[in-house]
């Protein structure tokens, strides 16, 4: 398990934000996250970069990013990219099948985000 501060993801989602913001109105319009997790990052890239937030269902155009939180597998994103989405996510495990276009850093471990922390306590009892 990999616990992951409030800072921690405040200083992950900055580094995001550095990687996206040549891409900006270019080929990214618009920002999609992936309930629920990638749902707090969206929002926080949605005010930083000045971009409107799709929710819910399916985004319109191939000009939304799509995010998440983490990539264990890939798989989630991995649908996205099939129908021509970039992607991007604050952390992937370096052994998922898939690689977003945008993360931050890799890690083996499963990250335990601020905002999971009551549940993963309930979840472990």
């Amino acid at each position: 398990m990999l616990a992951v501060s409030w800072q921690d993801f405040l200083d992950d989602a900055r580094r995001l934000v550095d990687l996206l913001r040549s891409r900006v109105g270019v080929d990214i319009m618009a920002i999609y996250g992936i309930p629920r997790g990638g749902l707090v990052l969206a929002t926080y890239l949605s005010h930083a970069l000045n971009l409107p937030m799709y929710l819910p269902g399916v985004p319109p155009g191939t000009d939304v990013i799509i995010v998440d939180d983490n990539v264990i597998t890939g798989e989630t994103l991995e649908t996205y990219v099939n129908r021509g989405y970039t992607t991007a996510a604050l952390i992937v495990n370096p052994f998922a099948r898939f690689v977003p276009t945008f993360f931050v850093r890799t890690s083996p471990d499963w990250p335990i985000f601020p905002w999971e922390v009551d549940g993963c306590a309930e979840m472990s009892k």
